[in-house]
């Protein structure tokens, strides 16, 4: 059976050893995985296997570890945004930057800036063809808007200039793919 103390400290009986009297000194708590969490005043029983005497120091970037024998210092870089093989990434453990780190946002492939310039070409064409359907909505709800051929015409064309632009994205897109199904069958 255990004892009320093993209870609440999570362990049996055995792991649990009673303080010297009059012990002032501090206890450094880790983690089970080493990690330093916290100091304090020894109250009554404690775990042995979860303390250490000497109080680790702190160096700015790294997050004292026990390892055994002594404490270690590890870096930390938990929080730090940046790429993660191009994917972006916030480190969340203590520990060297992953290889394939970096801070900075890799390059955009030929085929992304293909997608965002398409994007903005859609949206350019909505707003000039809602421009060429006002004067013909006029005419047809003989309204007293003057009707002006040579600005239709230019809206038109530059409707049609970036329907073209669109499609010789497309074919970037395309050839994108096609470079990437041929890497992926000779690997």
């Amino acid at each position: 059976m255990k004892d009320h103390r093993s209870i609440l400290l999570g362990s049996d009986i055995k792991d649990i050893h009673k303080l010297p009297e009059g012990a002032d000194y501090d206890f450094c708590y880790t983690k089970p995985d080493g990690f330093y969490y916290q100091s304090m005043k020894p109250i009554g029983d404690f775990r042995a296997g979860n303390s250490r005497r000497e109080r680790p120091e702190y160096a700015p970037g790294f997050h004292p570890r026990w390892n055994g024998e002594q404490w270690e210092q590890v870096e930390n870089h938990i929080g730090e945004e940046g790429y993660l093989n191009g994917e972006p990434t916030i480190i969340k453990a203590f520990g060297p930057l992953p290889e394939g780190w970096s801070a900075e946002a890799p390059e955009p492939t030929a085929a992304e800036v293909a997608r965002q310039r398409m994007a903005v070409i859609d949206m350019e064409i909505r707003e000039l063809e809602v421009k060429t359907n006002r004067p013909r909505l006029a005419i047809d709800l003989k309204l007293d808007e003057p009707y002006d051929h040579e600005r239709l015409d230019e809206l038109m064309t530059q409707i049609i200039d970036l329907r073209c632009e669109r499609q010789l994205l497309e074919v970037v897109l395309e050839q994108e793919k096609e470079a990437v199904q041929e890497k992926a069958e000779t690997e």
